[in-house]
């Protein structure tokens, strides 16, 4: 004790406090010297394991996104797609193709529901105003697609409309497998279209 009051300023200074943290340490290292040598190889390990974990996660999630980059790349081979407007040039078509939607075609009206081109279509878009006018639908756009829907029941028919109001109690959109606005994002017609042809 004599010792420390005589020498109080040297103790602490820096050069004294780092002396004595070097020997509480030697000392606490000669009380735990096995105990220490597991910290450090259980910490190790575990660092380990937590890297192999995380690298299996990872790997995990790049196979989930090339198996649906996948299953969406063959969906945009296989899935037929037909608009029905009277405006042939609506520009959402020629994006489907650029995204890849290949098989995406756009008619003016149908005017036999037979026809091979319709029994071959997986996905209808039908324009509510405008298109039905040659098998004399009364809702046009949408006697036509309740008509489809209630012919092709496997098949997805999409309604979709640049005017909002019109009758909202009417079957076919009861029956329809969704809904857009004529004025919605291209991506919001892609997205649509992956959720109703990717399995």
């Amino acid at each position: 004790m004599e010792f420390l009051l005589s020498n109080y300023e040297w103790i602490f200074s820096g050069i004294g406090i780092v002396g004595l943290g070097f020997l509480f340490k030697k000392l606490n290292s000669k009380n735990n010297d096995g105990d220490s040598n597991n910290t450090t190889d259980s910490n190790n390990t575990a660092k380990s394991n937590n890297t192999i974990v995380n690298n299996i996660n990872i790997s995990e999630d790049v196979k989930n996104e090339s198996k649906q980059f996948q299953t969406v790349f063959e969906a945009q081979n296989r899935i037929k797609i037909l608009f029905v407007d009277d405006d042939t040039k609506f520009k959402v078509v020629n994006i489907l193709k650029s995204a890849g939607w290949k098989n995406t075609r756009i008619i003016k009206d149908i005017s036999n529901l037979d026809a091979r081109d319709i029994q071959e279509t997986d996905i209808f878009f039908v324009d509510i105003q405008g298109v039905g006018k040659k098998l004399l639908f009364q809702d046009e756009g949408l006697g036509l697609a309740n008509a489809l829907k209630n012919k092709y029941t496997d098949k997805k028919v999409v309604i979709y409309s640049a005017v909002s109001s019109g009758d909202r109690f009417h079957e076919a959109l009861n029956k329809a497998d969704g809904r857009l606005s004529k004025n919605a994002d291209p991506f919001q017609f892609q997205q649509l279209i992956e959720s109703l042809s990717v399995r």
